[in-house]
């Protein structure tokens, strides 16, 4: 949420998730105005994310969560960087099952 508007790629790539997990997502967080998806006027495969007023609102205290639960896990970043990585196969391994 540091970056807007961010490239759907790169949110796949930065949450070691595939595209069909993101999507969904993405679809119910544009739903509830939280994000905008945008394609891009120079390559229409490519689509970008924007962050919307109702989002930018709730970002600090989407920020003090996430450091409360950073502290509490007990984690280090390697650490928590390895578990999101697992977390995200096992979605992904749920979604492929799923289908």
């Amino acid at each position: 949420w540091d970056e807007s508007p961010v490239n759907v790629k790169k949110v796949v790539t930065e949450l070691a998730l595939d595209t069909g997990t993101v999507s969904p997502l993405l679809k119910r967080m544009e739903h509830v105005d939280l994000i905008k998806r945008e394609r891009s006027e120079v390559d229409q495969r490519e689509v970008f994310i924007h962050l919307t007023e109702k989002s930018e609102g709730i970002k600090p205290d989407l920020k003090d969560a996430s450091s409360k639960v950073a502290t509490a896990s007990s984690l280090s970043a390697d650490e928590a960087q390895e578990l999101n990585r697992l977390l995200g196969k096992v979605i992904n391994a749920f979604t492929e099952n799923k289908e």
